[in-house]
């Protein structure tokens, strides 16, 4: 499933939603989730996506605005807004990607120890980059841009499953 394909689903809608819910009061994933879900309802739209797909999706966007000191820990496994994802909710009231968070210096050296020096395949690095920062970014693997017979495939491939390993590791 590509999120980007679905303006409710994609990053700065997700967002959005994490830091309005946090503004309400401390909340977890599958609060946020769940109004999600009634957005989407609201608009009539139903992606082909489940549950736990898009409760992956935003754990991961709640760890990136933890990491940005955006939201913090709250009681039981919840998180609350901070007064610096008030501001930014206040600067950027229609979301923000997660490459926007760069201009927080914890989010910044947070991404830059999990981006470790990686292991170069092949010559075709961007590709790997590519592939390295589309898993960040809530793609699959069946989201490969370049056609499975070039050598580029395999680049952005081993970069995405690299980020994988480094996710769940």
């Amino acid at each position: 499933m590509h999120f980007r394909e679905y303006p409710l689903l994609n990053t700065p809608h997700l967002v959005i939603v994490l830091l309005k819910e946090a503004a309400r009061g401390a909340t977890s994933v599958e609060e946020c989730a769940t109004r999600l879900w009634a957005i989407l309802e609201t608009a009539d739209e139903h992606p082909p996506v489940g549950v736990d797909e898009v409760l992956r999706r935003m754990d991961m966007l709640r760890r990136n605005l933890t990491e940005a000191q955006l939201v913090a820990p709250a009681d039981g496994g919840r998180f609350a807004i901070t007064q610096r994802g008030r501001d930014a909710l206040k600067q950027h009231p229609a979301g923000f990607d997660t490459a926007d968070l760069m201009v927080y210096p914890e989010f910044e050296r947070f991404i830059r120890g999990i981006s470790r020096p990686r292991r170069r395949m092949d010559p075709h690095t961007a590709g790997y980059d590519k592939g390295f920062a589309a898993y960040w970014e809530g793609e699959s693997p069946a989201d490969n841009p370049h056609p499975s017979d070039i050598a580029d495939h395999l680049a952005w491939e081993n970069g995405w499953f690299e980020a994988l390993d480094e996710d769940v590791t």
